[in-house]
């Protein structure tokens, strides 16, 4: 059955919990199909990238509480991005130059994760990925400050700065261990010194994981004067060091969601990110039998992202709707069939099984 397209919105009106954060750039896969994730689709979602190494690693997946997760695969074998084998997804986002970032993204090591040795994950830089792969800055021109898993889930900030002791990035420990099969919430701040003098930086990082500091540090020495702004996202992972012994033994997987950098420090009240609430939508009459829904719901924030997806995972309809009520009635051109319903307004999403007779 065939259905001719017309729709009208009325939603409820609230607060959004990620509004007035200062947000610079946001990432997420939200409206992206299931399956591999290509080059024009990352740039479709995050805008132009300085560089795209995706290595045919990188895929959506549908996630019990992240309803579109970014699933990057780390071969069994593999080192690095290119040194054996290529290991995980990478790619640099340019941001506008600034003094004080925050950087905020979800992540989970699926089960059975083989952490080896360790490997690297997404933080912010300046130079994107100049300072790193033993690059050091010496005249303080830039840095680094990505994420590194090691032995056993234990998680560290990688740092290379110009103060930086040996050729390779230090360590800066989070004092814990990261579990496979849990979601976390990682938030990074880096505030750049202007105290210039050897020994006496006042340079900060600050991590929060799911809202709780677990680094507090305020006497780093990250650049010269004038030089070392923060201007790159840089998602990098991969499993190394350089070297076969920190391969995985098998295929291993991570998943991230919602990337964001902002100017102001994240709201944490909410620490988990919008789940999809399967019964909390209603949608009548479910089977549709004569081409006209409607949908119902209630708490959604500003505009609403309606999406329809078919059972391969691909979108075939989506409208942006302008919050001024809490019903929907839809008609869209679609074949008979099993469909879902999505409403999502940035922070609250409602997902709902339809069939179309």
């Amino acid at each position: 059955m065939k259905i001719l397209k017309y729709i009208t919105l009325a939603l409820f009106l609230s607060a959004s919990t990620y509004a007035q954060d200062g947000l610079i750039w946001k990432l997420d896969f939200k409206s992206t199909a299931y399956g591999p994730l290509l080059n024009y689709k990352l740039t479709k979602e995050g805008g132009p990238m300085e560089y795209i190494s995706l290595a045919n690693n990188s895929v959506i997946v549908e996630d019990e509480e992240h309803p579109h997760a970014l699933r990057v695969r780390y071969p069994e074998g593999a080192v690095g991005p290119s040194t054996i084998g290529h290991s995980g997804s990478q790619f640099i986002k340019a941001i506008p130059e600034a003094e004080d970032y925050y950087l905020d993204y979800y992540i989970m090591f699926e089960e059975g994760f083989d952490f080896q040795k360790g490997g690297k994950l997404p933080g912010l830089t300046s130079g994107g990925s100049k300072f790193t792969g033993g690059e050091h800055p010496d005249n303080g021109e830039g840095w680094s400050a990505r994420y590194m898993w090691v032995d056993n889930g234990r998680m560290v900030v990688y740092l290379y700065y110009v103060d930086m002791a040996g050729q390779w990035g230090e360590s800066v420990e989070l004092g814990m261990n990261f579990v496979p099969g849990k979601w976390y919430r990682l938030t990074q701040r880096i505030k750049l010194n202007d105290v210039y003098t050897e020994g006496n930086g006042n340079g900060i990082l600050q991590v929060w994981v799911d809202g709780e500091m677990v680094i507090d540090k305020d006497d780093f020495r990250f650049r010269f004067e004038g030089k070392g702004l923060i201007d790159s996202f840089y998602f990098s992972t991969f499993f190394g060091g350089a070297t076969w012994d920190w391969a995985p033994d098998v295929d291993s997987y991570t998943r991230f969601d919602l990337m964001r950098v902002t100017t102001e420090k994240p709201n944490f009240d909410n620490l988990s990110m919008p789940k999809e609430e399967l019964g909390q939508m209603n949608i009548y009459p479910n089977p549709v039998v004569n081409g006209e829904f409607t949908v119902v719901t209630t708490g959604m924030n500003n505009s609403i992202e309606l999406s329809i997806f078919n059972v391969s995972g691909k979108q075939v309809y989506s409208q942006t709707l302008k919050p001024s009520g809490n019903k929907v009635i839809v008609n869209a051109n679609l074949d008979s069939g099993l469909y879902i319903v999505k409403a999502y307004d940035g922070n609250t999403l409602r997902t709902q099984k339809i069939t179309i007779k």
